[in-house]
């Protein structure tokens, strides 16, 4: 009986999908956060932070060095900006990622990317070297819509 028992909640489970891209996909029930930071190396790699506020839809932007324009922006996020972040952190499996790719190069930046819901953090991705393709093309996914925001004021990335 009580394998059985645990059979169905893993069943009920996997058919409802993890619970944290649930609470994702209700950003005006849940305060969800992403940011990505880029770190620096030792030649003249940008370093900035974008933090994205899914459920205020606000976008802020503290370019720290090697970029156009040192300093704090904030933007409106576009509602198709919002759910395209939410569809991808489910669709890339953001939180299947390994909490670091790294390697024995010493001169790279890393990339570092934040999720956090109702002001903790859920999951943390640092990528340094040799990370899967699917979180490099999500870490793109979000310089995209960064860039999409302080164009033309900012070409760093």
């Amino acid at each position: 009986m009580r394998s059985l028992i645990s059979a169905l909640a893993i069943l009920l489970m996997v058919a409802c999908g993890n619970p944290i891209y649930q609470k994702i996909q209700k950003p005006q029930q849940h305060a969800i956060e992403l940011s990505l930071e880029r770190t620096p190396c030792f030649g003249k790699c940008p370093v900035y932070l974008a933090h994205f506020d899914l459920s205020k839809k606000e976008l802020t932007y503290e370019g720290r060095k090697f970029v156009d324009q040192e300093g704090v922006q904030t933007f409106q996020l576009q509602n198709s900006d919002v759910l395209l972040i939410q569809n991808q952190l489910k669709e890339v499996d953001f939180l299947a990622f390994a909490d670091q790719y790294d390697g024995p190069v010493s001169d790279l930046p890393s990339c570092i990317t934040t999720l956090t819901i109702d002001g903790e953090q859920v999951k943390q991705v640092t990528n340094r070297l040799e990370a899967p393709e699917k979180l490099i093309a999500f870490e793109r996914l979000l310089d995209g819509i960064l860039k999409k925001y302080t164009a033309p004021h900012l070409h760093t990335f």
